[in-house]
Order: C-alpha cells, then sequence, then structure tokens
C-alpha cells in the first residue's frame, strides 16, 4: 500500500523574510555612510592641514615683519649705523616667537661697493614658524634725524595732512633766525622777510580756507592729481589779503608725514610733575632725559633748561598762568608728550630771543595741539595725528608738520625757514646732523612653504 508524500517548497516564513529585508537595509545604510563619511573625513583632514597652514603663514609673517621693525629701530637708534654695519646678513635665524627670524641688507644700486652701506638699501627680513616662511623688504633711504635733530626734513614750515584754515585777523608769514630777529611786536607785514610755505595732501574743495581778514605771506602747495585744481581747493572770502607775495601750485606727489619713534631706553616715570603756585619759583633741568606722568608749570613760576634735555609726558604737557619754560644759551629741548596745550601769559623760547630750531615738541595722540590767550612758543610742533588750534592773541614761531591747522583772532604763526633748509642739507642749527632726505617705503612680500 502506498501512501501519498506531499513535498513543501523550501519558502521562508514571512518573519524570517523581513529579517533578511532588514538585514539588506543595514547593510545598504552602512554602505552609503561609509561613502558619505570618507569625502568627509578627507575634507575635515584636508580643512584642519589648511587652517594649520593659514595660522602658520600668519605667524611667519608677523615674525618678518617684527624683523623690519627691529631693523629700523636700529638704524634710528644708532647715528653710525652706515659705518658700523656693512651689507650682508645682520642677524641669523635668531630665536624669535617660537619661530626665527633672519636679516639681510643690500644696496639698491648694484654698483655700490659690496663692502660699505649705500644712501638707499633693502632691508629684508625673513620670519619662520614650523615648516612655513615668509619674506618682507623694506626700502630705506638717507639718515634719519639724530635725536634732538630737526624732523623738519621737507621744504616747507606748515606741512599738512588735511585743511587749513585762517580765520579773523589770523596770519601766516616767515623769517629767517639766522638772518632776522624774530619779534611778537613787529607787524606780519614788516615780519614777512620770506615766502612762507604751505602744503597739504588734500585736493578737496575748500580744504584750504582764508576768510574775514585773514593773510597768508606766501604760497600754498595742494594735494596732487591729474584733475586737481588748486583755485578750487583754496577758498577766499571777506576782506582777506591772501598770497600777497606767493602762488598756488600743485605737488608733485604726496607728503610723507612719519609716525613719532620715542627715544630708546626711556626711563620709568617720575609721576607727576607740577610747578604752579604764584610763587615765582624757579628750577633748573640739567642734561637728561625725564619722564613724567603729566607736566604742568605755570603760576609765574620759571623753568630753566641747560644742556641737551628731553622731557617725556605720557599724559598732558601744559604751560599756562604765567609758567615760563626758558632755554639758555646753547641748550636744546625736545618734548615728547600724548597732548600739549599752551595757554595764558606761558612762553615756551629762549630765555632772550625766539630762535626755534633748538626746540621740538613731538605730540603723539590725536588731540588738537591747544595754544590760547596770549601765549608764545618758539619751536617746530610734529603731530602726525592732530592739528594745530591756535585762538586769542598767541604765537608760534617755527613751524608745524601735522594733519590740520586752524588760526583764529589775532593769532598768528611765523615759519621759520632755517628749520627746513638747514636740515634738508644735513647741517646747521636744530639738525643734529644729516637725516633731511631719510624715508622708508615697505616693498612686496614674499610666502614660502
Amino acid at each position: 500500500m502506498h501512501h501519498a508524500t506531499t513535498t513543501r517548497s523550501a519558502r521562508p516564513s514571512p518573519a524570517t523574510h523581513q529579517r533578511g529585508v532588514a538585514l539588506m537595509l543595514v547593510v545598504v545604510a552602512l554602505a552609503m555612510a561609509t561613502m558619505l563619511a570618507v569625502p568627509f573625513l578627507i575634507a575635515q583632514g584636508t580643512s584642519a592641514a589648511v587652517g594649520k597652514n593659514i595660522s602658520d603663514h600668519h605667524r611667519a609673517r608677523a615674525i618678518a615683519e617684527s624683523g623690519i621693525e627691529m631693523g629700523l629701530a636700529y638704524i634710528h637708534q644708532h647715528s653710525d649705523w652706515r659705518n658700523a654695519q656693512t651689507p650682508g646678513v645682520w642677524l641669523a635665524e635668531m630665536p624669535y616667537a617660537n619661530g626665527t627670524i633672519h636679516i639681510h641688507v643690500q644696496n639698491e644700486d648694484d654698483d655700490a661697493s659690496p663692502d660699505a652701506l649705500g644712501d638707499v638699501v633693502i632691508l629684508i627680513s625673513t620670519g619662520r614658524y614650523n615648516s612655513t616662511s615668509h619674506t618682507a623688504r623694506a626700502r630705506v633711504q638717507g639718515q634719519p634725524p639724530s635725536p634732538g635733530g630737526s624732523p623738519f626734513t621737507m621744504p616747507y614750515g606748515i606741512a599738512l595732512k588735511q585743511t587749513f584754515n585762517l580765520v579773523g585777523n589770523a596770519e601766516v608769514n616767515a623769517m629767517d633766525s639766522r638772518v632776522d630777529s624774530f619779534s611778537p611786536h613787529v607787524s606780519a607785514d614788516q615780519a614777512a622777510t620770506h615766502d612762507a610755505l604751505v602744503a597739504t595732501n588734500s585736493s578737496g574743495q575748500g580744504h584750504v580756507q582764508l576768510t574775514g581778514s585773514a593773510t597768508l605771506y606766501g604760497n600754498v602747495h595742494v594735494g596732487p592729481g591729474e584733475h586737481v585744481n588748486p583755485d578750487q581747493v583754496v577758498n577766499v572770502t571777506g576782506n582777506t589779503n591772501v598770497f600777497r607775495v606767493g602762488t598756488k601750485e600743485k605737488l608733485e606727489q604726496a607728503m610723507e608725514i612719519p609716525d613719532i619713534t620715542m627715544p630708546p631706553n626711556m626711563p620709568p616715570s617720575q609721576g607727576d610733575y607740577v610747578i604752579n603756585n604764584w610763587a615765582g619759583t624757579e628750577q633748573t633741568m640739567t642734561a637728561g632725559t625725564y619722564r613724567y606722568d603729566d607736566f604742568e608749570i605755570g603760576g609765574d613760576s620759571t623753568l630753566y633748561i641747560e644742556g641737551d634735555v628731553t622731557i617725556i609726558a605720557d599724559g598732558t604737557f601744559k604751560a599756562g598762568n604765567s609758567g615760563r619754560i626758558f632755554l639758555k644759551e646753547g641748550a636744546r629741548l625736545n618734548i615728547y608728550t600724548e597732548r600739549l596745550y599752551v595757554d595764558g601769559n606761558a612762553r615756551i623760547k629762549h630765555t632772550n630771543h625766539y630762535d626755534p630750531t633748538a626746540i621740538t615738541v613731538f605730540q603723539t595722540g590725536s588731540d588738537s595741539v591747544w595754544m590760547r590767550g596770549s601765549a608764545e612758543v618758539a619751536a617746530g610742533i610734529v603731530a602726525p595725528n592732530a592739528g594745530l588750534d591756535m585762538r586769542g592773541n598767541t604765537r608760534l614761531f617755527g613751524g608745524f608738520y601735522g594733519d590740520s591747522v586752524q588760526i583764529h583772532g589775532s593769532s598768528r604763526l611765523t615759519q621759520d625757514i632755517a628749520l627746513y633748509e638747514t636740515s634738508q642739507t644735513g647741517g646747521g642749527p636744530g639738525t643734529g646732523g644729516s637725516g633731511g632726505n631719510y624715508r622708508v617705503r615697505w616693498l612686496s612680500t614674499t610666502h614660502h612653504h
């Protein structure tokens, strides 16, 4: 007897089928995740490497530029640098900021002596950080003014970045202290023995203004440019008698009014210097460098200067209320301050005359150089970031390099052409040696891996 046999096909159960599909989805998901993750991980690694390269480049560049600043600082602090150094390596792979600096100097003129530094040299600094390097270059021409030397290295008694305004009865004229005697009591037209020289880099309409009865005895040079019209830059209104002996012209190129370099090896501050007690106090400063937080003299007090004196006021330098700073014969005075303020009947000058070539004021701050009342100053004033503001019946004998000038009331600025003519030739009063043509220009930089 035969039994019937039933054969079942090997078909998976629904549960088994679901498990298989889930496994396939997992495999596919893992494959897709892998495909997506690999480029992402590669990108992450590349981004990290690029970020590190950028960071290293920035550090190498900062090190290289620090090397240029070191070289310039050495030049400023050593008047004999051309004799003390020669073309070639000045600094070889000196550790600095977790990298190294290499400084090399070469003459710009290929025909110059290989053993001597010429008038124009190229300062080359290479900064290295990890495997990245950067090279910075600067062109150095001439000799910086010696400490105490005249900073007036351009043929202008007033050199500005921006505006020039004469208002009311204000006057600008020029004399020569090598020949003429300055006096606050001589009329401006009698005192105008030479042409005043006023220059501004600005070419904006009306940026040179003369209003009321203001008078300029001299020339105006305005910013360079093909389409600049000096007649539009200079605006004259009222009864002004301008350009009595002068002209209006364009500069051939913009002037460089460099930032101030502070004296090296400055001593610590002694706190505030204050003489303002109306007791007729007299004090004397002998040769040396003196540093204070603020400096104030007034109250009919007198400070005498003997020898070469430098006064540094980290804050305000103020002379007012009949305060006097008098230089004795043969003395020199440099003043470095954040802000200069002179008012009342204050005086900053030589004891017996108004020759300004031995007094220089350097203002580092951006507040206006302030002259008020009947104050008198015989000095060259340099304030690259500030303007000169004269009001009342003030007198400035010397010159001004800075941002702008505004002179109101009956105030007068008398330029001394000896300030800039002697500094151009590298000799004479107030120059401290050569340096009239000193220029620094940063050149192109190079990045290396």
